[in-house]
């Protein structure tokens, strides 16, 4: 068997993508296999193409909960069944980018995706965020923003989702805008190759480079569990949730509680925001 590390080192076509899963290298990687080409492999999500058994391959193993690093292998060519390769940026020394996908409308199934107008209103909010990449989904039509971060330090899959809901809930309060609304995915696999991404669709290409990155400082509350005895119930935000935000932050910070969905500020201030 060969070494996946090296394979796909030798398959994937330089980028700045690319590059990036090099450098963090080990970390969590996805590979789709073909469906146009070969026949399945009866009772598995397999297909026989060109003689390979392929299979889609996912790294590490156990990646939720106590990732398996060592499993560093894959038994058929990318050459002949990748469809597509991805990455969630969670790596063997934590966490080194998240990203978010917003997809549109446009080539996709009933249900699936926002509209061209609040694809839009995503782009020019995260304009202002010096710390967010964004980049043509792989079909080109849709949205990527990725966020790089210090390295923040977790364990498995699932504390790096908490650390992109954590960056995600940062992104809105800076922007002033709810990116929650329409993101179709987290801190899970965006892909850095794809046979979809072509010239003529510019997909994956790059359209806002970021200037910064977040450190956990930024977001130390991603470790915090929600409080049971202090829920409240959720508040959808609209313009004057933001005016009122933004009226706050002329005389402090309010800290933001991700879990709990809310601000804590102090009290004159708030008064004084209110009257």
């Amino acid at each position: 068997m060969t070494k996946f590390s090296e394979h796909l080192r030798g398959f994937l076509p330089p980028s700045d993508l690319t590059g990036r899963l090099f450098s963090h290298w080990p970390a969590e990687t996805q590979v789709n296999i073909r469906e146009d080409i070969g026949e399945p492999i009866e009772g598995t999500t397999g297909r026989e193409i060109e003689g390979f058994e392929c299979f889609p391959r996912r790294f590490p193993k156990d990646a939720g909960t106590e990732p398996d690093w060592s499993r560093d292998y894959i038994s058929w060519p990318l050459s002949v069944g990748a469809e597509a390769i991805g990455a969630t940026g969670f790596t063997k020394q934590g966490s080194a980018w998240v990203g978010f996908d917003f997809d549109s409308i446009t080539g996709h199934a009933t249900g699936v995706g926002v509209t061209d107008e609040e694809l839009h209103r995503v782009k020019e909010a995260a304009k202002g965020l010096a710390y967010v990449e964004a980049r043509r989904s792989t079909g080109g039509a849709g949205l990527h923003l990725y966020v790089h971060l210090d390295r923040i330090p977790t364990a498995n899959h699932t504390e790096h989702a908490a650390v992109a809901r954590a960056v995600l809930g940062k992104m809105s309060r800076d922007a002033g805008f709810d990116f929650k609304a329409s993101v179709d995915c987290f801190g899970g696999i965006l892909w850095l190759w794809s046979r979809r991404a072509t010239s003529e669709n510019q997909g994956l290409a790059l359209l806002k480079p970021a200037t910064a990155v977040l450190t956990e400082a930024d977001i130390a509350e991603w470790r915090t569990p929600p409080a049971v005895d202090a829920v409240r119930p959720a508040v959808e935000e609209d313009d004057d949730h933001w005016r009122i935000i933004a009226a706050y932050r002329q005389h402090g910070e309010a800290s933001y509680d991700n879990e709990l969905g809310c601000y804590r500020g102090h009290a004159p201030i708030w008064r004084r925001v209110h009257s």
